[in-house]
């Protein structure tokens, strides 16, 4: 082994294609029992290791030496081996700096709730009280040491910067949360350091109160950066292009009405930028085995709707796909939420005159019935977009569109 991150679980972690990203091809994954720790560490057996949970302030122990950040923090999450000797860094700590110096976010006597006890939540404190933060405050599930409780939160209502520094929210429990923001009065801002998925229901709650909101990504990609430059003794920090990075974890969402394009734009927009391509409606047929039409008929609209949704969260959770939607995914505010987790999403209109229609759409098989839906919906779709791409010309015009709206988000 030359570079790897070690851990208990890391079936979900991006560390292997961020390392890619910075031409590391010798990094891997390492799965590791604590009881394996002594015997790993013993063997010396990699020239730089990442640490992640639950182990950052475990392998101190086996440490030759470290880093006065990292002593001070009282945890480590990158370890080089220099000529045998085993020295421990936190390149966290530059990471979360990068991420607020990024975001023009300054702590410098503001008041900061820190959600978790953990290696990451010691981090972020330490960063902050160097910083000049006016109050930390912590937070746990059980009273630990000078933290409060999720009981307790009234005693910070009105704090500024609220941070979850708790795997909480993390895929593949992306629609748990620690807490309701509604609570806070005072919030300027709310960082989730979580980065799987981009948006967080804590993120989404932030954003629907108009309050900045920011996840882990710049985190995440930064701790990676400088941990290359120790694993590598470079004088100078690697950059990645973080729009290319992006777009492996994010979904392009289309929605509109019935006979807008979804589809065919949506097939040909994926095999054009190397996306999956994922159909909400055909993944429903699938697992009813019968067309969505007869699932309607059959067993009403309602138990159709409640398919929608699973469907909805289940996809919505994965990366890097091209998704279209039935025309009336946006009826539910949980849709949206699921979709928005890691979505673009894209309105596509498509003007009346332009449609042939025929029986295959239950609710929409004449133009006064499309008319009489698109007037309840259309509201809906505007709401809830971040693009919006007329498709009454050609598939191949709206696409060109869509690739340059697109731009402004991810590469493509």
């Amino acid at each position: 082994m030359k570079y790897a991150l070690i851990g208990s679980n890391l079936t979900h972690s991006f560390s292997i294609l961020l390392h890619h990203f910075l031409n590391n091809d010798n990094y891997i994954l390492y799965n590791l029992k604590e009881k394996d720790l002594e015997n790993f560490f013993e063997k010396r057996d990699f020239l730089g290791i990442n640490v992640t949970m639950p182990y950052k302030e475990k392998t101190i122990k086996y440490l030759d030496e470290i880093d006065p950040i990292a002593k001070k923090i009282g945890c480590v999450n990158t370890i080089v081996n220099q000529y045998g000797k085993l020295i421990g860094y936190n390149t966290d700590y530059y990471g979360f700096k990068k991420l607020l110096e990024a975001n023009n976010i300054n702590p410098y006597q503001k008041k900061c709730v820190i959600l978790g006890t953990g290696a990451t939540s010691k981090t972020i404190k330490t960063l902050l009280l160097d910083l000049n933060a006016k109050e930390i405050v912590t937070v746990s599930r059980y009273k630990n040491g000078t933290s409060i409780t999720y009981d307790e939160l009234n005693k910070v209502k009105d704090f500024n910067i609220l941070i979850n520094a708790t795997p909480v929210g993390m895929y593949p429990n992306n629609y748990n949360s620690c807490i309701d923001i509604m609570l806070f009065t005072n919030l300027e801002v709310v960082i989730d350091v979580i980065y799987n998925p981009l948006k967080t229901n804590l993120i989404q709650q932030a954003l629907e109160r108009k309050i900045k909101a920011i996840n882990g990504l710049k985190m995440f990609i930064e701790q990676g950066i400088y941990s290359d430059k120790l694993f590598f003794h470079k004088s100078k920090l690697n950059k990645i292009n973080e729009k290319n990075f992006l777009s492996f974890f994010s979904n392009i969402i289309l929605i509109g009405m019935p006979y807008s394009g979804k589809t065919s734009i949506g097939k040909a927009l994926a095999n054009l930028i190397n996306f999956d391509f994922v159909d909400l409606d055909t993944k429903i047929e699938i697992e009813e085995k019968q067309s969505i039409k007869e699932i309607i008929e059959n067993k009403k609209e309602n138990y159709f709707r409640f398919k929608e949704n699973l469907i909805c969260q289940k996809y919505s959770k994965l990366h890097h796909q091209v998704i279209s939607t039935g025309g009336g995914i946006i009826k539910e505010k949980k849709n949206i939420l699921a979709l928005r987790q890691n979505g673009i999403i894209i309105y596509i209109e498509r003007d009346i005159e332009k449609i042939n229609f025929n029986n295959s759409r239950p609710l929409a098989s004449s133009k006064d019935d499309y008319q009489k839906l698109y007037e309840l919906r259309k509201n809906l779709y505007i709401e809830n977009a971040d693009i919006i791409v007329q498709n009454n010309s050609s598939i191949e015009k709206c696409i060109e569109i869509i690739k340059s709206k697109l731009e402004k988000y991810i590469e493509v």
